[in-house]
């Protein structure tokens, strides 16, 4: 998330721009605008850094704050007792906090949910595991079960983000490499009793503890069983695509460049080096011990420049909601201190396109200002909101026209259906986006089947 070093020149980078990143630009050739906007969701929380759902609960989430607390929101209205209140116990230091929050497939069942976070007394990071209240959904129990500390030096570059892998169940845990500059202590190509700077993959299925996945790279040889891919600095957002399962890591950079990683299956990223402290992107530092023409090192899927500039990309979703089809496949993500939204789509392992959001976003609605996103979030309905971290605002992502409205007319109607038909016509076998409306980088009968399913829906 944020460093330390940016909060002194927020007020002189807030207008900076980026070298590499995309320029305002259209989602769609030919589109006058984005077409989208942000509203407020909820208000009135304390230095928020991240929001999920639990699977299939499409009425609550929860938010977690840095400093210990996690509320409920259920049917949009916030829940007056957190959660869970850890704010006794975890430090908040530097960077440290809240740092992850994640519900297991079968958490309805289960009521079994996990945390990671900074410990106060000595700021090691822990991952535990709770239970929901057997009388309350919206309470869980004070029990905790620790199942991981790793400790740390420095209160910087934590990581600690959790998500499940939607194919093989399995929890996810990044970690940073442990803070100061160019990884002094060798943490991020460490792979032997090192969990820093790592991807960790755990079994939690069992009762008690963890097991190892047999799949994992690194069993039975000279790594620690628990990592699934290294070389990373700081990631403090990772996210799997919920279609196509796609890992996508936002992984903070140093001096040079802010990096977005991305693996279109998960094992695809097993033993996988992402290259720090030797590379950060595809910038070689040229440090002792680092030979940078290694093949081993797997290079991101797109990278900014800092370009003399404090950054902080904050990584986010691959869009699969219905409610902007012209965004379905495309990985929205942020920067925490350069305040700006973008999003790129992948077509055959390619980055296609990459389109700049954020003035769209602030001139399409009531929200006209926004920055500082800690976190992205999804809901159980793939709507995509933004955590502003100073201002304990939710946004939440939303269309300007209803789905079905093709031609942007303001009502939906047959027009909406010769609209499309001409546009998909015009790309049939030319190539092209703007058609696509399945996501699935591809012009095709499908795309008039989904459209008509949609058009319907509108009506």
């Amino acid at each position: 998330m944020l460093r330390e070093k940016s909060r002194a020149v927020l007020a002189t980078i807030a207008g900076a721009a980026i070298g590499t990143a995309a320029t305002p630009c259209r989602v769609m050739a030919g589109d006058e605008h984005d077409e989208v906007a942000i509203e407020l969701f909820m208000d009135g929380f304390v230095a928020p850094v991240y929001m999920c759902s639990p699977p299939g609960d499409i009425h609550r989430l929860f938010v977690m704050e840095r400093g210990g607390a996690v509320l409920a929101i259920e049917h949009r209205v916030r829940k007056e007792m957190p959660f869970l209140d850890l704010s006794g116990q975890v430090g908040v230091s530097g960077e440290q906090g809240m740092l992850g929050l994640a519900f297991p497939p079968d958490y309805v069942q289960s009521g079994v949910f996990y945390v990671c976070y900074s410990r106060i007394t000595d700021g090691a990071t822990v991952l535990s595991r709770f239970r929901r209240s057997a009388q309350d959904p919206n309470i869980a129990g004070t029990a905790e079960e620790v199942l991981l500390v790793i400790p740390q030096t420095f209160d910087n570059h934590k990581g600690g983000c959790l998500q499940f892998g939607p194919y093989d169940g399995y929890l996810y845990m990044s970690t940073g490499d442990g803070g100061g500059e160019y990884d002094p202590e060798e943490n991020a190509q460490d792979i032997s009793d090192n969990l820093r700077g790592k991807m960790l993959r755990l079994d939690v299925s069992i009762v008690t503890g963890y097991a190892i996945p047999p799949d994992n790279p690194f069993v039975g040889g000279s790594g620690d069983d628990e990592i699934f891919m290294y070389g990373l600095r700081n990631p403090w957002r990772f996210s799997f695509d919920r279609w196509m399962g796609s890992l996508y890591i936002g992984d903070v950079g140093q001096a040079s460049r802010e990096e977005v990683n991305r693996f279109l299956a998960p094992s695809q990223a097993a033993g996988a080096n992402m290259g720090w402290p030797c590379m950060e992107g595809t910038v070689c530092h040229g440090l002792v011990g680092c030979t940078c023409a290694t093949p081993n090192f797997t290079p991101p899927i797109y990278e900014y420049d800092h370009e003399g500039s404090v950054t902080s990309i904050t990584g986010g979703y691959v869009y699969r909601s219905n409610s902007i089809p012209r965004w379905r496949g495309r990985y929205v993500f942020a920067d925490f201190v350069l305040g700006r939204v973008w999003s790129f789509k992948l077509c055959n392992g390619q980055l296609t396109d990459l389109c700049e959001h954020t003035d769209d976003l602030k001139t399409g609605g009531a929200v006209t200002e926004f920055g500082f996103i800690s976190s992205m979030a999804e809901d159980e309905n793939a709507e995509l909101y933004l955590l502003e971290y100073f201002t304990g605002r939710i946004l939440k992502i939303v269309p300007q026209f209803s789905p079905g409205d093709w031609d942007r007319s303001g009502t939906v109607g047959s027009a909406d259906i010769t609209s499309f038909l001409s546009d998909w016509f015009s790309e049939l076998g030319a190539g092209g986006t703007r058609a696509d409306f399945d996501g699935n980088c591809a012009v095709g009968s499908a795309d008039i089947t989904a459209f008509l399913q949609t058009w319907f829906a509108s009506l």
